[in-house]
């Protein structure tokens, strides 16, 4: 009789205990499995299932004996394409695939008509078939980290989706399609391509975050002056020489990002911006600290990291509500660095020695 590895044994058990407490729930992550042991199919009371981090390259037709699954989680296995049996788990809300091999989805994807959240990151995906657009319960789409290029005109039909992730793609445009997702909260675009915005993009009401950063903007629509529940905005690493005025008018803001871009100082309509509290002005091109700055009362963290900076007035000491302050690689010789680096509270103390 052959023995068992430890781990094979881990596997054995767990399955087991499954199975005496009808248990809904099986965390198999990372056990090495190259297929489902028959064992597991027997689980029909299973509601959640996480198989992720394996080796698993295909499922057997047996899965569906598992009428009760809801979520299943097969992220970092070896899928290059998916398995056609996976469309009649029609009871799944929940499906992951992450960081798998795939380079398409089939036109059966559009059979889970109850999935509530879809990721499929990091995979190689070059387009998305028409039929994403069924998927009419669909409140959660991470398609982060592949090969897209353009976005279906049916994916625009998932009006229930309230987040939306698309970071390190190839989008060279957004679709003007993107204004009806009207229940969009959480929108990112990290990593693209993109040189402009929609106009469609301020009929996005409900939208509370939006990532841009990583791609070649130089300007924003007016129209975005609409995304009246706006709290973040991520302009990072684009190619903006000045603030774009359309940002003024959010004035719900409050974290704004916008490190690595050209900026060599900041209008006196940022003021309008009352609500921010967080202000990252990293790997710009400022030679002065911008005095504007000491008009927004609740900011509690600014970087400043990577600018030009020589010195800092001292009525930064009378920022009350600043807690985090980063200041490296600046030119700074006062106050000196040895404070500087420390953050705001040794900045205080130095300013406070100098009084004295």
């Amino acid at each position: 009789m052959m023995m068992m590895t430890n781990e094979e044994l881990v596997k054995v058990m767990k399955i087991k205990k499954a199975a005496d407490s009808k248990a809904a729930s099986l965390s198999l992550i990372a056990s090495r499995l190259t297929e489902l042991p028959p064992e597991l199919l027997a689980l029909t009371h299973l509601r959640e299932l996480n198989l992720r981090g394996n080796c698993l390259s295909s499922l057997p037709p047996e899965i569906t004996q598992l009428h009760e699954l809801q979520s299943l989680n097969l992220g970092g296995n070896s899928f290059s394409e998916l398995p056609p049996v996976i469309a009649r788990l029609v009871g799944l809300t929940e499906l992951h695939l992450f960081n798998n091999r795939l380079s398409s989805l089939p036109p059966e994807i559009g059979q889970l008509v109850h999935l509530q959240e879809l990721n499929l990151s990091g995979n190689s995906l070059s387009e998305l078939p028409p039929e994403i657009g069924l998927l009419s319960n669909l409140q959660v789409l991470h398609l982060n980290g592949n090969r897209l290029r353009r976005l279906p005109p049916e994916l625009f039909r998932l009006t229930k989706l309230r987040e939306l992730y698309l970071d390190n793609n190839l989008l060279a445009e957004l679709p003007p399609e993107i204004g009806q997702l009207a229940s969009l909260n959480e929108l990112s675009l990290l990593d693209n391509e993109l040189t402009e915005l929609p106009a469609t993009i301020g009929q996005l009401a409900r939208l509370t975050h939006l990532y841009l950063g990583g791609n070649t903007l130089r300007r924003l629509p007016p129209e975005i002056t609409r995304l009246g529940c706006l709290t973040v905005l991520c302009l990072g690493r684009n190619e903006l020489t000045e603030l774009p005025p359309e940002v003024f008018a959010l004035t719900g803001l409050t974290e704004l990002n916008l490190h690595n871009n050209h900026l060599t100082d900041l209008p006196p309509e940022i003021a309008r911006l009352s609500s921010l509290e967080s202000l990252c002005l990293y790997g710009n091109n400022l030679s002065a600290f911008p005095l504007v700055l000491f008009e927004l009362h609740d900011l509690t963290e600014l970087n400043l990291h990577s600018n030009h900076l020589r010195e800092l007035p001292p009525e930064i000491s009378q920022m009350a509500n600043l807690t985090e302050l980063t200041l490296d690689n600046n030119p700074l010789s006062s106050p000196p660095p040895q404070s500087t680096g420390q953050g705001i509270e040794a900045v205080r103390e130095d300013f406070a020695e100098t009084v004295d």
